[in-house]
């Protein structure tokens, strides 16, 4: 299974790990690898918008300083 999400003009893929029993995906169209990771839908959509925030405020602060 492989789908995609979106927020705030970042794009992540949605994966699961059948293994783990997990799901997971990565913010994609970027250089950096940006990771998430959640046991349900909802904890993955709630990881990807952390990690994407923190991601946009980290460039946020190297392009101004």
């Amino acid at each position: 299974m492989c789908d995609i999400m979106t927020y705030k003009h970042l794009t992540g893929s949605i994966e699961i790990s059948r293994e783990d029993q997990c799901f997971y995906g990565k913010i994609l169209g970027i250089r950096d690898l940006v990771l998430y990771e959640g046991n349900t839908l909802d904890e993955l959509e709630s990881d990807f918008h952390q990690m994407a925030d923190e991601y946009l405020a980290l460039r946020k602060d190297s392009a101004q300083g």
